[in-house]
C-alpha cells in the first residue's frame, strides 16, 4: 500500500512521538557493535567509525589516557557511537519484524500487527571508556542491554558499573528503565573459554534477566530483545491506532 506523502509525513510524526530509546552498553570487546550490525537495520552510510590512535610506548607497552571532560577536543580517540532508527512490528503469531524507519510506511498500515514499536538504537562503539559518554548516552532511554564478554571474567564483574549508569538515570527521571543482560560469546563453550553467566547473575539485580548469546545462533539474541522491546512501551501502537490517527488528523486539515 502506498501511502501519500502527506499521510507518510504524518505517521512519521506519530512514530517520533513515540519512539523509545535503547541503549547497548558494556565494557569494550563484548560485542556491542557485532550485535548491533546483526540485529537493527542500518544505513551504512550513517554509521560512525570509531577511530583510534593508539600511542605505543617503549615499542611494546600500549598506554591509554585519562581524558578530562573539558579536555576530550584534543584527545587521539575520536568521540562515536551508532544509531539508527527503527520500528518493530509484531504480527499475530508474535513473530517480531524489525525495519528501518525511512520510506514508504504503507507496510504498516495494510499488515495487520498487534505491535508496532518505534525505537532508536544506540551503540556506544567502543566509547564505555569514558565515562561521560556512558552517562551521556543513557540519558532519555527506556531500555538497556548491558553486553559483557562470556570469555573474559573483568567484562562481566564490570556489568553491575554500567548498571549504576541506568540506576542514576532512573532516579534523575522517576522512571524505570528496562533492562537486559547478554553474556555474550557463548559459542566459545566449545572451546572450554566460556565462563557462563552464574558470575553476572549474581553480580547484578535479581530483576535484570540474564542471558547467554552468541551471533552464531541469532534465536539467542532476537527473543530477548524482542521480551525487552515489548516491556518498554506502556500503549503501544498497531494498525488500527495508525488508521484512526489519519482519520482524525484528515478531519482536522478539512475543518
Amino acid at each position: 500500500m502506498e501511502l501519500s506523502e502527506e499521510d507518510t509525513k504524518l505517521l512519521f510524526s506519530l512514530l517520533k512521538l513515540n519512539m523509545k530509546k535503547i541503549v547497548l552498553t558494556g565494557p569494550t570487546g563484548a560485542g556491542k557493535t557485532t550485535i548491533f550490525k546483526l540485529i537493527f537495520p542500518y544505513d551504512e552510510k550513517n554509521l560512525a567509525e570509531v577511530d583510534r590512535k593508539i600511542e605505543k610506548e617503549q615499542k611494546t607497552e600500549i598506554s591509554i589516557s585519562q581524558v578530562a571532560k573539558d579536555q576530550f577536543k584534543d584527545s587521539t580517540t575520536t568521540v562515536s557511537f551508532n544509531v539508527t532508527s527503527v520500528v518493530a512490528c509484531i504480527d499475530r503469531a508474535n513473530r517480531m519484524h524489525l525495519f528501518h524507519l525511512r520510506g514508504d510506511l504503507g507496510f504498516l498500515i495494510e499488515n495487520e500487527y498487534d505491535y508496532i514499536l518505534p525505537m532508536q538504537i544506540v551503540d556506544l562503539a567502543g566509547q564505555d571508556r569514558f565515562s561521560f559518554m556512558v552517562e551521556t548516552m543513557v540519558k532519555g532511554a527506556s531500555g538497556a542491554i548491558l553486553v559483557a564478554d562470556g570469555t573474559n571474567v573483568s567484562s562481566i564483574n564490570r556489568l553491575p558499573e554500567f548498571k549504576e549508569y541506568i540506576r542514576d538515570e532512573e532516579l534523575r527521571t522517576g522512571r524505570k528503565i528496562e533492562t537486559v543482560a547478554f553474556v555474550n560469546k557463548s559459542d566459545m563453550r566449545e572451546q572450554n573459554l566460556y565462563v557462563g553467566s552464574e558470575i553476572a547473575r549474581s553480580a547484578l539485580p535479581q530483576e535484570i534477566p540474564v542471558f547467554e548469546t552468541t551471533i552464531y545462533d541469532k534465536d539467542t539474541l532476537i527473543f530477548p530483545i524482542r521480551q525487552l522491546i515489548v516491556k518498554t512501551f506502556d500503549d503501544p501502537l498497531n494498525n488500527e491506532k495508525l488508521k484512526e490517527y489519519l482519520r482524525k488528523m484528515k478531519q482536522v486539515k478539512r475543518k
